[in-house]
């Protein structure tokens, strides 16, 4: 009897230890939590400096606007945890920061976000697109009538649309990035898209396996000395298109292949370009021409 009364007076002493430890550890865990709350809130981490290098074309209060936006997309949890204006939470972030900056800017092919929290300096390095091209979509539209116009539409004459091109500069790998004059007669590489589709900043202006032959069609007529910038698009689903120069005949393309073969074929012609109606080179290793 002796021995079960000792038993339960062991087991109880034991119990009551246990949830005193517990005690302890929850108390222990809480002053911790609060403690790194404090750190992490704590104005000497904040971000008091925001440096861009490498813009040119895009203005540096813009990219400063666009990672505010980005850090203040913040969850409970992460505005529990983080200040505002957090370098923790910025440097936790700067892949995430990266990314959504090139998202906000097509102008941007990338971004490097690099934190240091103790000065609490943040640099954004910048590497902008190169202009390749212009990408015209061309688009026909009725001119505008005067407000003050009374007359009726069977009184108003037929009215001949007007052709109007929106132009975006491309990069190399084909991505549009931002708005473009509609030059007219200037040494760029122009492509004139016919086809109703209108490629917006961020899009590629083709199927990107499309994209390497569209150069190589560029360098073939910059090889060939002819003195054409300007590519028609008319139907994307055949994947042909052709150049346009008032001075000579349309030199017809696939973009399925490199049209490199046919320089020698050029040079065999031995008939000025002026007086050819055309030149194909849609069939590979073929030069036709009438």
């Amino acid at each position: 009897m002796l021995d079960f009364l000792e038993s339960q007076r062991s087991n109880q002493k034991q119990r009551r230890a246990k949830k005193v430890r517990r005690i302890i550890l929850g108390v222990f865990v809480i002053v911790v939590v609060g403690v790194g709350i404090g750190i992490v809130h704590a104005p000497v981490f904040t971000i008091d400096e925001i440096v861009v290098e490498g813009n040119k074309l895009l203005s540096q209060q813009g990219i400063i606007d666009s990672l505010q936006r980005s850090l203040e997309k913040r969850g409970f949890i992460k505005n529990l945890l983080f200040s505002d204006n957090s370098a923790l939470l910025a440097m936790i972030e700067q892949s995430t920061l990266s990314q959504e900056l090139q998202m906000d800017h097509p102008t941007i092919a990338s971004a490097v976000v690099d934190v240091d929290p103790i000065s609490g300096r943040m640099v954004v390095h910048i590497q902008e697109r190169t202009q390749y091209g212009a990408w015209c979509s061309e688009q026909f539209v009725e001119p505008l009538r005067a407000e003050d116009d009374a007359s009726s539409e069977e009184d108003v004459p037929a009215v001949t649309q007007e052709r109007v091109l929106r132009c975006e500069w491309f990069d190399e790998q084909g991505i549009v990035f931002s708005e473009a004059p509609a030059l007219e007669g200037a040494l760029i590489h122009k492509v004139i898209d016919r086809s109703g589709m209108i490629p917006q900043q961020g899009d590629y202006v083709l199927d990107q396996e499309f994209i390497p032959h569209l150069r190589e069609i560029f360098s073939f007529l910059e090889e060939s000395g002819i003195g054409i910038h300007t590519l028609v698009l008319s139907d994307r689903s055949s994947a042909e298109i052709f150049s346009f120069h008032p001075d000579y005949p349309p030199l017809y393309f696939s973009l399925r292949h490199d049209p490199s073969y046919g320089l020698a074929g050029l040079e065999k012609i031995d008939q000025s370009l002026s007086e050819l109606e055309y030149i194909d080179l849609r069939v590979k290793n073929r030069v036709y021409y009438k």
